[in-house]
Order: structure tokens, then sequence, then C-alpha cells
């Protein structure tokens, strides 16, 4: 029956079509239904602190333009790294293109904040279809993206103004990039790969795991001969150098501060770092005092990140996908494994 469905959606081009538009619509509306869920509260922390963050920059008008890349000074630093600035500015973008008609105060601002993290949602669905249509099936993609348009924590972080949806979309954006370096060799894919990747550092330190399946991406593309061998590793270079040099100019336009207060990056990275690893005693982490590694990640995910059917299906696919991988050495799927069993590890 199943199989009957799938070949009726693939040979109809206007069903394959509505089929979508369906699917985009219940994923839009679960993440944009009820975005004043905190009716003007922000009891989200990290929340709360971005939007302030967001509020206190401002875009440099007249001699201000004269202290921009002064640390003490500049109208547009955000003062802290604990995330990126990279949403800082889109907010805040945003908030300017509104401002002819209202000018949002630090409370409204939530509320272009969540639908921007749900647009994002909807474009890391679209990047999860184009992941498993390059590397499976049309048939495969379908599901993720509806399984992904459903997944509880999709949905409930769509909720808030925070790194964590716009990190994903970088992230999954860079991982499709990935697959197509190594399926075709191509350095247009480097470039595009070194945008997301770039922004995705902007947004959230925590991608740089992201490395590992970069790397590799570049090790396996292209075939070579015995003939060839040379060129074939010119090229690699090639498309690395160009993968570095887009990720660091995109990085620099998008989080300047970065570099120009990397003391203050560094203590900052470092200090959240601290908190990740139990080594600092802050009170919203001593909930997590006693918790066993690994585990306790496993079961809050499945059960309430997930819910326990689809987080099973996830578990079960991750370990298909391992066996699979490593029986057949397909070296494709080892892109997804690194983007993957990296981050369950740290």
């Amino acid at each position: 029956m199943s199989s009957f469905i799938f070949k009726t959606i693939r040979s109809n081009s206007t069903i394959k079509v509505g089929v979508f538009v369906v699917i985009v619509f219940f994923a839009l509306f679960f993440r944009l239904y009820g975005l004043n869920w905190d009716n003007n509260t922000l009891f989200h922390p990290d929340e709360r602190a971005f939007l302030n963050q967001v509020h206190n920059i401002k875009f440099p008008q007249g001699s201000e333009w004269k202290g921009l890349l002064d640390i003490e000074t500049s109208v547009l630093h955000p003062g802290s790294f604990n995330w990126g600035s990279f949403p800082h500015y889109v907010l805040k973008t945003t908030q300017y293109l509104i401002s002819p008609f209202k000018w949002l105060d630090l409370y409204e601002l939530r509320f272009p904040g969540r639908v921007i993290m749900a647009l994002s949602d909807l474009v890391t669905i679209g990047f999860i279809y184009l992941i498993c249509k390059e590397n499976f099936s049309r048939r495969i993609g379908v599901l993720a993206v509806i399984f992904a348009s459903l997944a509880v924590i999709h949905i409930q972080l769509s909720h808030f103004f925070t790194v964590d949806v716009l990190m994903t979309t970088m992230s999954t954006g860079t991982i499709y990039f990935c697959l197509r370096i190594a399926r075709y060799a191509n350095v247009r894919d480097s470039i595009l790969a070194g945008v997301f990747f770039g922004l995705a550092i902007a947004t959230k330190f925590s991608v740089v795991p992201l490395v590992l399946p970069i790397i590799y991406s570049h090790i396996i593309s292209g075939g070579f001969t015995a003939n060839d061998r040379l060129s074939h590793y010119v090229g690699i270079l090639k498309r690395l150098i160009g993968f570095g040099a887009v990720s660091i100019l995109v990085l620099f336009l998008t989080q300047p501060y970065m570099f120009l207060d990397f003391g203050k990056y560094v203590g900052d990275i470092s200090t959240q770092s601290s908190m990740v690893r139990m080594n600092v005693d802050w009170p919203f982490t001593r909930q997590y005092i006693d918790t066993q590694k690994y585990w306790y990640q496993i079961s809050q995910l499945t059960k309430w990140g997930l819910g326990p059917i689809l987080g099973a299906l996830c578990w079960i696919g991750l370990i298909h996908l391992l066996v699979d991988s490593i029986r057949r050495k397909f070296q494709h799927e080892i892109i997804l494994i690194l983007s993957i069993v990296p981050y369950l590890l740290l």
C-alpha cells in the first residue's frame, strides 16, 4: 500500500507539489502556533538574555562609525560571546526593517525573533530532504521531512529566540554541501559549505566538530587513477583553500568582534565549556548532577525531544547507518556519521 502511494506521488507532479505544500503548512502551523506562549514574560532565561543583548546594540550613526572597530566603544559589539553574533545582527536588522511602522521594545522583539526561528527550522527541514535525496532516495526524504516536521524538539525550540535552531540550519546546510563535495568534487559546493560553516560558527562555537566531515568529504572527493594522482590532490587542496577562505570571510563579516576582541571570545567560550563539563557550580546546571553520562541525554531525547516512537526510530536508524556503512564501506554515509557521533561523545 505504501509503495503504491509513493509511486502515485512520484508519477504525478501536481500531487507531489500538493504533498509538500501540506507538509510545509503543518510544519509552519506547529512552529508559529502560540508564539505568545509566555504572555509577555520571557520565561526562557537564554532568550531573555539574548533579547537584552540585541536591544542594547545598534547600527552606528554619524560619529559612531569612527568607533566601529573599537571594542570599548563600538555600538555593534554584543559584549558577550556566550552565543554567536550572527543571530544578534539578524534580529537587529529585522528590528530596523520594522521600525518605520513600529519600534519594537525588548519584550516585543520576541515575536520577530521567534518567527525567524520558525522559518529557520523550515529551512532545516528542506536541507533534511535534500540530504536524503542526495544520499538515499526521495521516498526516504519525504519520510524524514514528515518526521522532522512533527518532532517535538524542533517545534519547541522554534518557540524561543535562542541560537539552537539557527545553528542546526547552518550545520545541516554544511552537511548537505559536504555530501555534494564528496560526490561531485565541485569548487562551488566547497564555497557554499564554507558559507554555511562560517555562519554556523558565527551562531554557536560548538559546531566546530563539523570540521571532521568537512575534511573527510574533501579527501574522498573525485576519484583518481595512477596517472592523475597529482591533479587529484591539487584539486582537493584548491577546494579546501576555497572552503577555508570563504569560511573565514563569512565569519569575519558576521562576527567581527571575535577577531577584534579575541581574548574575551576565548574567555567566554572557555567558561561555556567549563559549564558543560560541570566544572563550575551554577544553579541552572545542578539538575544534571549525578545523571548518568550519555544515557541521560539519550533517554531525555527519546522521551521528551522526539517521543518514544520517533525516538526509537531515530536510534535504530543511526545504528543501521553505522553497521551498513562499516559493512559495505559506504564512504558518503561516513560523512553523516562524522556529523553525528562526535556530538554524542562530547
